[in-house]
């Protein structure tokens, strides 16, 4: 009954503007990662997607599982303050992102992992 510490394992970065984080300029820093602790990609059934599935249909119509960490200030690359957010998701589908499917394009997954992180920081 207490919180558990995740160490997420990187995947990849984008860079956005945050109106409501005007303390840091708006800039953010939103990393992409994974743990396995994170729920797999499930149909409406709520069942988990098999591998093949995500491998030849990639996410669309899919429930993908997402935990948003902790806002925390940070500096950019010229000293600036900005602020950084890690948004974890299940392995499978951020190694997907990084490499792609067997038909799916890894910017398929890239786009709907940013679309997915973007509305819930």
């Amino acid at each position: 009954p207490g919180s558990v510490m995740l160490v997420p394992e990187a995947g990849f970065c984008f860079r956005g503007v945050r109106n409501k984080w005007t303390e840091a300029g708006g800039k953010v820093f939103v990393n992409i990662c994974s743990h396995p602790r994170i729920d797999p990609v499930c149909g409406a059934n709520l069942v988990p997607a098999s591998e093949e599935h995500l491998d030849l249909w990639g996410l669309g119509n899919m429930r993908v599982p997402v935990l948003v960490g902790p806002v925390r200030g940070m500096k950019d690359g010229e000293g600036r303050d900005a602020t950084a957010v890690d948004v974890l998701f299940h392995p499978a589908v951020v190694q997907r992102a990084l490499q792609g499917g067997k038909t799916v394009t890894k910017e398929h997954y890239r786009d709907y992992l940013i679309q997915i992180a973007t509305k819930n920081i």
